[in-house]
Parts: C-alpha cells; sequence; structure tokens
C-alpha cells in the first residue's frame, strides 16, 4: 500500500480537527451577594469559586477606579480627568466605594453601588465565555454600562437590554489573565450636594457572573500525533 492513499485522510483528519474551535466546559457562578473576599477589597485580591465539573476558577480583581471628587464650599466637585483607586464594597450585592467621598462627609448610599464613571477590572485564571451578568437596579435606558475585553472594543449596554444579560460577548472566548473591565459609562455628576444620594444618576450593582470554562482545542498534540502516523507510514511504505 503506498502512503499517498493516508496522507489525504490524515490531512482531513487534521482540517476538521483544528476547525472544530474550542469547546465549552463547565458552567461556573460568582455570586458576590452577602460577603465575599471582595467586600472591602482593592486591587490584588482574588475569589474563587467551585465549576459544574469541580474546577477551581479564580478571579482577581486587577483594579478598582472611581472619579476622586474634592469637597469645597459645601460641594463635592470633579475635574473631569481625575480617577483615584477604590474599593469593591458588598453589602448584599457589589457595588464600588469611592474612597475620595468617604470619610467625614459621606455620601449616602455611595458605597453600596456603582456609580457614573466608576469601574471594575477583574480577570480569571481560566479561558472563559461571559454567560450571563445578573445586575441589581440596572432597568430602563438611563442605567448606562460598558464591558470591554482587553484588546476588544468595549460593549455598550443599557437597562432596556435586559437584566440578567444573557450571552453579553456574543460567545467570545476570553483567555485566562486578560484584563476585563465593566464601567458605569453615565456622565459623571459634578457639583454633588454634601451628604446627599448621588441619585437620581445611573446607578446600579452586580449580584453575580456566570461563565462557561473554555477547553482549549489540543491542535498541537494533533499535530504530534499525526506527524508520528506519518513517520510510521511512511516507514511500511516501500
Amino acid at each position: 500500500m503506498k502512503m499517498t492513499t493516508f496522507v489525504p485522510a490524515l490531512s482531513l483528519c487534521l482540517v476538521s480537527l483544528l476547525l472544530a474551535g474550542p469547546a465549552q466546559g463547565a458552567l461556573v457562578n460568582f455570586d458576590f451577594n452577602n460577603g465575599t473576599a471582595f467586600d472591602g477589597s482593592g486591587p490584588g485580591t482574588t475569589m474563587w469559586a467551585l465549576a459544574e465539573d469541580d474546577t477551581n476558577v479564580t478571579m482577581t480583581s486587577v483594579d478598582v477606579r472611581a472619579p476622586e471628587y474634592e469637597l469645597a464650599d459645601g460641594n463635592w466637585t470633579w475635574d473631569g480627568t481625575t480617577y483615584g483607586v477604590a474599593e469593591t464594597y458588598i453589602v448584599s450585592t457589589l457595588g464600588i466605594n469611592n474612597l475620595s467621598i468617604s470619610g467625614d462627609n459621606p455620601i449616602n448610599n455611595e458605597p453600596t453601588n456603582i456609580n457614573p464613571g466608576e469601574s471594575w477590572t477583574f480577570s480569571f485564571d481560566v479561558d472563559v465565555v461571559f454567560t450571563q451578568i445578573d445586575f441589581a437596579a440596572f432597568s430602563g435606558g438611563d442605567d448606562k454600562a460598558t464591558l470591554e475585553v482587553e484588546g476588544e472594543s468595549p460593549v455598550a449596554f443599557t437597562g432596556d437590554d435586559g437584566d440578567p444579560l444573557n450571552d453579553p460577548l456574543s460567545g467570545l472566548v476570553i483567555p485566562a489573565g486578560t484584563n476585563i473591565t465593566i464601567t458605569n459609562s453615565d456622565t459623571v455628576p459634578t457639583p454633588l450636594p454634601d451628604a446627599e444620594s448621588i441619585t437620581p444618576s445611573s446607578n446600579w450593582r452586580i449580584n453575580n457572573f456566570t461563565l462557561d470554562i473554555v477547553v482549549p482545542e489540543p491542535s498541537a498534540l494533533v499535530l504530534l500525533l499525526i506527524s508520528g502516523l506519518t513517520v510510521i507510514v511512511s516507514g511500511r511504505t516501500r
């Protein structure tokens, strides 16, 4: 038997496997309700969750940012450009605590919400696909959010898009360690009256994220296997 009868079949097998793409695995849910590792924490904090297949998935809080306000003449004002390091904050859901307007003269309910201009950057230690984002108090066209994966264009949402948001990134596979940023993209209000809530400006919170773990297609292993088969067939060809 000649080697040429094997090569087309092997090539077809290789092409089929490579075109199959990554396979989705088990679901994992990161629930931010009622006190987690991200309660009152800044960048560098980690939280883990167990997937359906018992895979331990770690989420890292990479950065937390908020407009940096200053109190002058009884009003909180923002210069329009300066953002300071903030911290995630959990009462019953996840919000962002803007450290520049907490302390002696805090804004009511500010830490419990994600307010305009506030953002949270995070990553996962495995490849994932966002299956669902479950917000709290995200409704109507006035509530705005963007979700941006490093290297990709940001995707914008409003409360009119529904809550929870299903498949918010249209099946995009996010490689392990890639930064993902969620932002309240509404216009940042300034000035803010002292000791009054930031509302009625847009604000919302996060209940949980649901993700699908992605199992990478072992293309390198396939190539090695086919190379080995080709060598064997070649050795038997006379």
